[in-house]
């Protein structure tokens, strides 16, 4: 998600795919698609300013390894609202660690792809959106709706 968002160009990741507004598309476009659209759609509409970031010379310039840019632009839309979701996953997933007597920071690898998780994660999404006031469109509502 973060490395994506940090990218240009990538995969149609320009925020205009709209979100799902049934539960088959949810699977369809979000669950069983590895890099959809999903997040660069949650960001363009949290997010009204132009996106751009104010970084010092010694961090855009920053490379990998590979001597490619971190930063491939200077935009970053909806990073308080990632940010924020991150942190509404975070309870929700201490809450599934809890019920099930596991280790917060060391699922296995089956319960980190579980499904009957998903309710659950969409739901930190979903507050987030709440709580950025993301619920005034038909898009958002719908959204909202699903489980």
């Amino acid at each position: 998600m973060a490395e994506s968002l940090l990218r240009s160009g990538t995969q149609n990741g320009d925020g205009l795919t709209p979100l799902p507004k049934e539960q088959k598309k949810l699977t369809a476009e979000v669950y069983e698609v590895p890099y959809n659209q999903l997040w660069s759609r949650l960001a363009v509409l949290s997010d009204t300013t132009n996106g751009q970031l104010n970084l010092p010379p010694n961090l855009i310039n920053r490379t990998y390894l590979d001597g490619t840019k971190v930063f491939k632009d200077d935009k970053l839309k909806g990073y308080l609202f990632i940010k924020k979701t991150l942190e509404n996953l975070k309870i929700k997933s201490d809450q599934i660690s809890s019920q099930n007597g596991w280790n917060p920071h060391n699922w296995d690898e089956i319960d980190q792809s579980n499904p009957a998780n998903r309710t659950l994660m969409l739901k930190a999404i979903q507050d987030s959106m709440l709580q950025f006031g993301m619920n005034q469109t038909t898009e958002e509502q719908e959204f909202l709706l699903l489980q």
